[in-house]
């Protein structure tokens, strides 16, 4: 594979941002101060802050807040948010898709011991901490020729897919910049295919079972035989959505990822990258304290609200 380096140099900010992808505290805090449930009587005053939303996104949020309540439904602000972002801040189409989904089982998956393992012994789909796309999107990096179809795999593969994609949508930003899928075909035979479970992953990416905001899935390298599969796979997709699939060359990434890309991939590319196996480990250990601090920390005060002491950083 070929890559045409990018001559960008970045900066020394910029170095000792990549230095730190992996610090806990900063990430953990931000799955902590959203946890309270609108349900709670210490949330009834709660008002979403002009800091972080436009005038009618916060009526449309508190228009929200006040239909969980009337519900009964426990949902957290946080989940509030990230329906409404995903819907476009449609009172309407954004309560119908909470009070049928905020319970899926789908959307509650902790990062438990055999899918731990099952990540970082296939290192099939994991995110790539610090890498961009040119719109400022957060990279999920998914490389099929690892994935071996069986019983269990098929379902675990699953989980993978939806523990990343709702551990991806924590903060406003990341709501609302979506999240680019990286596709490496690499080595990809038709033994790595299996329809059912290709057609579960394409209702899952598109947003039919979880909110969840892919902007872009760049297909790299397909081999000549994908023809066949993607006329299976493409129908499953929505007009619209599949407009945001690219079937691509590893020379053109450039085109669609941040300058300086090439330092962050796996290097499961022909390039100076990193080790996909010490990614994937770091990763795991910051998610692993996560999960315990979340377990034994109670709570911090709602946040993004009129209450917080400091913005998140939020989309222009």
């Amino acid at each position: 594979m070929k890559f045409i380096k990018s001559t960008r140099h970045r900066s020394s900010a910029e170095k000792r941002k990549s230095s730190n992808l992996f610090t806990v505290c900063e990430s953990s805090a931000s799955l902590q101060e959203h946890q309270h449930e609108v349900g709670n009587s210490s949330e009834e005053n709660v008002k979403f802050s002009p800091l972080f939303f436009k005038m009618e996104e916060i009526e449309c949020l508190n228009r929200l807040q006040a239909y969980c309540r009337s519900k009964k439904l426990r949902v957290t602000n946080q989940m509030i948010y990230r329906f409404a972002i995903f819907h476009g801040f449609n009172v309407n189409r954004a309560s119908r898709a909470i009070a049928k989904k905020y319970d899926h089982p789908y959307m509650n998956f902790r990062l438990e011991d055999e899918l731990a393992q099952y990540i970082r012994k296939t290192l099939t789909l994991f995110p790539v901490p610090g890498l961009k796309s040119a719109i400022g999107s957060d990279v999920i990096y998914w490389h099929p020729s690892r994935y071996q179809p069986s019983a269990s795999s098929n379902r675990l593969l699953v989980e993978n897919m939806c523990f990343l994609l709702n551990d991806m949508n924590q903060t406003i930003d990341q709501c609302r910049n979506g999240i680019l899928l990286l596709v490496n075909m690499d080595g990809y035979k038709m033994k790595n295919f299996h329809r059912d479970t290709q057609m579960r992953l394409t209702k899952i990416t598109e947003g039919q079972v979880i909110p969840a905001s892919i902007v872009q899935i760049l297909i790299v390298n397909p081999p000549p035989f994908f023809e066949r599969i993607w006329k299976i796979v493409r129908p499953a997709f929505s007009a619209l959505f599949s407009r945001r699939i690219k079937l691509i060359p590893c020379d053109k990434l450039g085109n669609y990822l941040m300058e300086g890309y090439e330092e962050y991939l796996p290097d499961d590319f022909d390039i100076d990258g990193r080790n996909a196996l010490e990614l994937v480990e770091n990763w795991l250990d910051v998610k692993t304290k996560e999960e315990q601090l979340r377990t034994t920390t109670a709570p911090l005060a709602e946040c993004p609200t009129e209450r917080c002491e400091q913005p998140l950083s939020t989309s222009p």
